[in-house]
């Protein structure tokens, strides 16, 4: 293995990286590093263009891992460094161009034996803060520095097993389009095992490192959307070439092309749109001789796409150095924050009831929503082992429900915990209970209802329609409520009106209650033929000293549109009549 002798650090200001939106477009600047800790400011012209080397402040020795993000949230990119002193510097970015502030230690990485490897930034556990994993040379292991958005960090937190034994390269991404950052890390020169170590990143900076075989070693590795598919694939760089791996989106690589250049040795590297063409480019230094054949010489692979869709070298850029000391890492800004999913809400509504076994009990989801996204799946559960009966109200399938409003049937009594489940496009889930009392099916009193007019005129500008309720002798002291009263269709179940007004007749033993006349009509909608008899019921509840008893009364409502607005005197007392007679029987 070679002896790393400086670093190269590449800090982008207006990118887009792994295919998201450019969200900073103020200034563009590069940074480098060589073995001694000096740093070295290069901006990019505006014009896809880059600038020569500028020197900056020293850090020290051996500052091997680096990494470039806006640690503080004020909208440009700060620049990280760790150095041989097990310190981790950071230069605070003052202004355009290579205005900084002096470098001071923000963190301590632990193994003082080992070799740093490599920084990767991100927002690794989705608080809004950039973080940092630190690889190293001579270990699996790899620590997680979490950021405060203040330029400041807390104590390393261990990722066993998380990286090759030697590794420098590393990058993040999200591979896995889950909208949790994630980091790969490549094999260098000396592993027994040439394995590409992919961790994939979950809630609270939590990692699943999942292995792939690539049968040699790296010292180079960046992630980005090479391909132009919408998901993120890794570049990868050994002896005389370029290898990448195409992703799917869904932890799945497959072998892509190679670029052969016997120049390229051993690059490390990152990616960035170097010319604003949609095309992410690749930014390489060197461990010995670069592209150009210098060892102080930065490279920028411009990349395009033919007709097939197939990747080739379109030109070269270089920046020359001016000490001759190889340059031996590479970074690029961190991605959007904006990447991070959040998970969606559910809402259930109402979040406690009543219902009797056999009637329905219906919920809606409608004021459930994602923030960053759309939800696409509604699944309920309604807590009983073997439900009965789904009823859809919208896209409801039996026997667990998938939809924004179910309506659901219990053939038992007891409490029951409904369970919402909601589910975005990018498979976040968030989950909500509410609960329904249901209680055994009461007796229902069974009355009749007489309508008056009995004949009803559709084009009818009238205010009422009266329904006269005779109940079973022993309930006709009882009182009726009319808000507990309701005029329902009992064929379809729909309810049609509420009662306004309620009395009771002693003389006749009936309850007369009042019922809106044109929502009756709306109801009842056009005449086809003539007459119509149209059935109604009335539920409600009566109050006796024990309590309050439901009630049921049914009767039936003739329906006619006439021919003309001339009123029928003698189908008018014949309704009258009639009516007259049934109230006394």
């Amino acid at each position: 293995m070679k002896n790393r002798y400086s670093i190269f650090v590449v800090a982008i200001f207006c990118l887009t990286v792994f295919g998201y939106s450019q969200v900073w477009a103020n200034e563009a600047y590069l940074m480098a590093t060589d073995e001694y800790g000096n740093n070295y400011y290069m901006g990019l012209n505006g014009d896809g263009s880059l600038t020569g080397q500028v020197p900056k402040d020293n850090t020290g020795w051996s500052p091997y891992g680096n990494g470039i993000g806006d640690f503080d949230n004020d909208g440009d990119f700060d620049y990280i460094v760790a150095s041989g002193d097990m310190s981790v510097y950071l230069f605070k970015k003052l202004d355009t161009g290579d205005q900084f502030a002096s470098p001071a230690a923000v963190a301590f990485w632990s193994f003082n034996y080992f070799q740093v490897g490599e920084i990767a930034v991100a927002d690794f556990n989705g608080d809004g803060d950039l973080d940092f994993v630190l690889t190293y040379f001579w270990s699996q292991d790899a620590e997680l520095f979490i950021g405060n958005g203040q330029l400041g960090f807390g104590d390393p937190i261990l990722l066993p097993g998380s990286t090759p034994f030697d590794s420098y390269g590393a990058d993040a991404a999200d591979f896995d389009n889950d909208g949790y950052f994630d980091f790969v890390s490549a094999p260098a020169e000396t592993e027994a095992l040439y394995q590409l170590y992919l961790n994939f990143g979950g809630k609270n900076g939590k990692f699943t490192t999942v292995k792939i075989d690539c049968n040699k070693w790296y010292m180079g590795v960046a992630a980005a959307d090479f391909n132009g598919d919408g998901n993120v694939d890794i570049a990868a760089s050994t002896t005389g070439a370029i290898d990448f791996y195409w992703g799917d989106g869904k932890r799945n690589f497959s072998p892509g092309p190679q670029i052969v250049d016997p120049k390229i040795w051993n690059s490390p590297m990152d990616s960035y749109d170097i010319d604003g063409d949609g095309q992410q480019d690749l930014i390489l230094g060197s461990y010995g001789d670069s592209v150009s054949g210098a060892a102080d010489v930065v490279a920028a692979l411009i990349l395009s796409r033919d007709e097939e869709g197939r990747l080739f070298v379109a030109d070269i850029q270089l920046l020359e150095g001016v000490d001759g000391y190889k340059r031996i890492a590479i970074a690029a800004p961190a991605p959007p924050k904006a990447l991070l999913n959040e998970d969606p809400v559910a809402v259930i509504e109402p979040s406690e009831l009543y219902v009797e076994v056999g009637q329905p009990a219906e919920f809606t989801a409608k004021d459930s929503e994602d923030p960053d996204g759309e939800i696409v799946s509604y699944s309920w559960d309604f807590g009983d082992v073997e439900p009965a009966a789904v009823l859809s109200v919208a896209s409801v399938a039996a026997p667990v429900a998938d939809g924004i409003e179910v309506s659901h049937i219990y053939q038992e009594p007891g409490d029951y915990t409904i369970t919402l489940t909601v589910t975005d496009e990018k498979g976040a889930t968030n989950s909500i209970t509410a609960v329904a009392h249901v209680a055994a099916p009461q007796p229902k009193i069974k009355g009749r209802a007489i309508f008056m007019p009995e004949t009803l005129n559709l084009k009818s500008k009238g205010s009422w329609v009266k329904a006269y309720i005779k109940l079973p002798q022993q309930y006709r002291s009882a009182e009726l409520h009319a808000d507990d009263l309701y005029l329902f269709d009992p064929e379809t179940g729909d309810p049609i009106a509420a009662a306004s007004y309620v009395r009771y007749k002693k003389w006749w033993g009936v309850y007369v209650v009042k019922f809106d006349r044109q929502a009756i009509i709306s109801h009842i909608g056009e005449s086809e033929k003539g007459v119509m008899r149209v059935p109604l019921q009335v539920i409600g509840e009566l109050y006796q000293e024990d309590g309050p008893v439901g009630f049921e009364a049914n009767g039936k409502i003739n329906a006619y549109k006439p021919k003309s607005g001339k009123k029928n005197w003698r189908s008018f007392w014949r309704q009258v009549l009639t009516a007259s007679w049934n109230y006394r029987r």
